[in-house]
């Protein structure tokens, strides 16, 4: 089961959030005091709402944190990729998925072809799922 549908639409859009924390470095730069760049850490699931957070926080917010969304990627990486994984006794059937890393795992071929077979073969499939998470993320964004 993917969680995206979950991660989509359970609780209040982080992104519609208040920022008082810019109220408060606006405050000071009117004053003539040091004008501070902030991150903040806020579950952004959608690339979407990664572009609207860092443009509402402008020009004081450079960075933006990701957290339970990722462990999240990557646990659905690990459960999937169980078997892959040397546990082919696990009671999940990935056959649904594929039948192989490179099937399950839309980035799988671009990562054997940059590391080589036997390197990706090391790579965990929660890793896998991590990456392809971000890699979703990255679509785009400017390098």
């Amino acid at each position: 089961m993917s969680p995206w549908r979950m991660m989509n639409e359970w609780g209040i859009p982080p992104v519609e959030t208040p920022f008082p924390s810019l109220s408060v470095c606006d405050i000071s730069c009117s004053k003539g005091e040091i004008c501070s760049s902030i991150s903040r850490r806020e579950d952004l699931l959608l690339r979407m709402e990664f572009s609207k957070a860092l443009a509402l926080g402008a020009p004081f917010v450079k960075a933006r944190g990701n957290g339970p969304w990722a462990y999240c990627s990557a646990m659905v990486g690990k459960t999937i990729g169980r078997p892959f994984d040397h546990h082919p006794n696990s009671c999940l059937t990935s056959s649904v998925f594929g039948n192989s890393k490179d099937e399950i795992f839309v980035t799988a071929s671009a990562l054997r072809k940059e590391l080589g077979d036997m390197e990706f073969e090391g790579i965990p499939t929660g890793a896998l799922g991590l990456y392809t998470y971000y890699e979703r993320l990255a679509q785009g964004f400017v390098s």
